[in-house]
């Protein structure tokens, strides 16, 4: 894997770049690995810009060798992640638009001054389509034209039947058992770590577009607010977190792209794990004494249902607050009963599949006749119906 890393940041760091930003050009994808179609586990890979670069160069790629087919395609501008920018994008750089898709250029362009509307969806008139990272695995790509993650068209309806989606629940136990295969083995934790039942507690950074918490419903935002806790946000979560009894040892675990050390109190009998000073976290996630794994919205909840750990989410995910989810419950019952949770396998596994249903690969990018289809409809796509549709004449 040490191999692999360093040829991803070499192939990322040979794309061609202006005062720093990705350059879009063609680049010959015969010559790249099918990162997104093998089940790469996201904790291998060194760098998620290399995978924003891959994104925006595949679809200039595809529209560039097949401009007669986005013809009759709108412009579109294609930003990665749905932070809420100033009004005022004069100096901001780094917006990329799949632009004047005409008879007379096909231009995949650097958009230098464009402007946001204040609802987030229109950029200088123009249709906007957010992209992140996929949920599992993480080398895959979510599309939508209302935002990234909670904010996305995707949203988890507990009556719909997903497994079929996706063909079924046979085919749902093969994807999910590939993706706990490329995990590889559980390494050896020192037993200081783990030598008791313990509750594992994700910590995330505090920039993060998604840590609404006075709009999420999230009750540690009102917390905050009302100054029971501090207002640093990974503090404020260990205080909320620590001000229930718990019946298992709880370990935090320090996101990585937090930087600060030594910065957090927490309780003598719980334990703080500073991020590449201990074990990794899906690896606590994955031990046989994790009882239940907690945060506000990260990804780790989805990787946590693939072990089937009892999870909670403070947070929105793709459920949202207020329907039936593998996340329902409140923190104290969720402490008191070990993690136990009456959420039933089957709900898991119709949530899982919805994830494996909507998300995009960077294969579906490089296919014309999908990304005409992304391009003019992306929220109105199910991809995983998509590539059936559109497989037979591929």
């Amino acid at each position: 894997m040490r191999f692999f890393s360093a040829f991803l940041r070499a192939l990322g760091d040979n794309i061609p770049r202006i005062r720093g930003v990705p350059r879009l050009e063609t680049i010959d994808f015969s010559r790249l690995p099918k990162v997104s179609k093998g089940l790469v586990p996201t904790y291998y890979l060194s760098r998620g810009a290399f995978f924003r670069h891959l994104l925006y160069s595949s679809i200039f790629h595809t529209v560039k060798h097949h401009s007669k087919l986005f013809e009759d395609t709108a412009s579109v501008i294609l930003q990665w992640g749905d932070y809420r920018l100033p009004r005022d994008m004069s100096r901001r750089r780094g917006l990329f638009s799949v632009a004047k898709l005409s008879r007379e250029t096909v231009d995949v362009k650097l958009e230098s001054d464009a402007l946001k509307s204040s609802d987030g969806k229109e950029i200088s008139g123009r249709k906007v389509i957010y992209a992140e990272h996929g949920w599992l695995p993480r080398s895959t790509y979510q599309l939508s034209s209302q935002g990234c993650n909670c904010r996305s068209h995707v949203t988890f309806e507990s009556s719909k039947e997903y497994v079929r989606l996706v063909g079924g629940f046979e085919k749902l136990k093969r994807l999910k058992r590939n993706l706990v295969a490329g995990f590889g083995d559980v390494p050896v934790i020192h037993a200081h770590y783990v030598e008791q039942p313990f509750f594992l507690v994700a910590q995330q950074p505090k920039t993060g577009n998604d840590l609404v918490f006075l709009k999420s419903g999230a009750s540690l935002g009102g917390s905050i607010q009302q100054g029971k806790f501090s207002t640093q946000l990974g503090q404020a979560l260990i205080d909320y977190v620590e001000s229930v009894p718990s019946s298992c040892r709880i370990i935090f675990a320090q996101h990585p792209g937090d930087f600060h050390r030594n910065r957090y109190r927490v309780n003598s009998c719980n334990t703080m794990i500073y991020a590449g000073h201990g074990p990794r976290t899906i690896d606590l996630v994955r031990h046989v004494n994790c009882r239940g794994v907690i945060a506000i919205n990260s990804n780790i909840l989805h990787e946590a249902l693939l072990w089937q750990r009892p999870v909670l989410a403070l947070g929105e995910m793709q459920a949202g607050p207020a329907v039936e989810s593998p996340f329902s419950g409140k923190l104290q019952d969720f402490l008191r009963a070990g993690g136990k949770q009456s959420n039933c396998a089957e709900l898991r596994d119709q949530y899982l599949a919805m994830l494996f249903a909507y998300q995009w690969t960077l294969s579906d990018l490089q296919e014309p006749l999908i990304l005409r289809e992304i391009l003019r409809d992306v929220d109105g796509l199910v991809p995983c119906t998509v590539r059936r549709e559109y497989g037979s004449c591929l």
